[in-house]
């Protein structure tokens, strides 16, 4: 949870769960839940103009969707959770859709969103704008004396468009995350910035676009954390994330090694998910979770086995052992890849 960029100290936190346990009293909320109920507590406490809220899982039985949104941005839709949210996209698509509300605007920034979008958007009255349809970006190259960008730097360079409805904004900078997928991320941001815009909600200009793109960081989110050797820390764990993350490792520079630190949880597809990235890794570094829902970390060994073209597979007991042993063996011109859980992520994130 953050404020103005600023991560709330410990005090925060419990004046929040102080609160929900005053108005709970014995019932049984889940970890998320209280989570949940202790970000909208502190949103309401600081009086923000704008609250933000992730869903968790799904949407229409999510905690988050317990408070009715005015804006509803729907990203890709996956397969994953599938035993809580269908086996079919259609399936999760209609989960997800369970955050729209009548009368107000819901953006889906699938490709190839399924119908179950459209329908549930239809049948409860939300404002649906797809993309591909109603909005899409492109990437070209602004010549130093382009006219239609009056708005920015016009030094020749890489620059990208995105085209609303009525409106477009042009020659803007790439986006501070990386991975080529942010272009489309930004593009879903820059629509629902334009729809609050549109209805009066919010002021938001060209500046204010080009400075987010330029300052935006993600923690987690193929996050560089250390350079020679190069270190990402990224969460990806089902196929679609992964497959990202193998898009950008096959779009780097080869210098050197591509080292993989992985583990996952037991629920996730992990055959899809290994065989998606092996061809950009040339080490796997593997190792347990010390939590109930890990995967075994035999299971884990076994697919990589499986693997056509098997690169060597180490295993330790913990994940700080594998991080100590890979970085000792990294050259300066090799790659680190820490990925496949939030787990995996936050049990590392303190050694950067």
């Amino acid at each position: 949870i953050q404020i103005q960029q600023t991560v709330l100290d410990e005090a925060w936190w419990c004046a929040a769960f102080e609160a929900i346990e005053q108005h709970c009293h014995d019932l049984k909320l889940t970890d998320f839940e209280y989570d949940t109920l202790a970000a909208v507590w502190l949103f309401h406490q600081h009086v923000v103009d704008v609250a933000i809220l992730e869903v968790g899982l799904g949407g229409r039985l999510d905690a988050t969707n317990v408070w009715d949104a005015d804006f509803a941005l729907i990203t890709n839709i996956g397969l994953d959770h599938t035993e809580w949210l269908g086996d079919t996209r259609e399936s999760i698509a209609y989960e997800k859709s369970g955050i729209m509300r009548r009368g107000q605007t819901v953006i889906c920034g699938d490709v190839n969103p399924p119908k179950a979008i459209a329908e549930q958007a239809t049948q409860c009255g939300a404002i649906l704008y797809q993309y591909g349809k109603d909005y899409h970006h492109d990437l070209n190259t602004v010549p130093e004396s382009d006219p239609l960008d009056d708005q920015l730097d016009t030094k020749k360079r890489e620059t990208w468009s995105t085209y609303l409805p009525q409106t477009r904004y042009h020659a803007l900078p790439k986006p501070a995350l990386h991975g080529k997928m942010q272009y489309h991320n930004a593009a879903n941001a820059i629509m629902l910035l334009h729809c609050a815009t549109e209805q009066h909600r919010l002021t938001i200009n060209p500046q204010h676009i080009t400075q987010g793109l330029q300052t935006v960081s993600l923690k987690g989110r193929l996050q560089w954390v250390q350079q020679q050797p190069d270190v990402y820390m990224d969460v990806a764990h089902n196929t679609d994330a992964v497959e990202e993350l193998a898009n950008f490792l096959k779009n780097q520079k080869k210098t050197g090694k591509t080292r993989a630190i992985f583990s996952i949880l037991a629920d996730k597809d992990v055959q899809s998910v290994v065989a998606c990235i092996t061809p950009q890794i040339d080490e796997w570094h593997v190792a347990p979770l010390n939590h109930s829902r890990a995967m075994p970390i035999e299971k884990i060994t076994t697919t990589l086995q499986n693997q056509a073209a098997l690169p060597p597979c180490y295993c330790y007991n913990n994940l700080q052992e594998a991080l100590k042993i890979v970085l000792d063996v990294s050259e300066p011109h090799d790659k680190v890849v820490i990925f496949g859980s939030f787990l995996v992520v936050s049990s590392l994130t303190s050694h950067f």
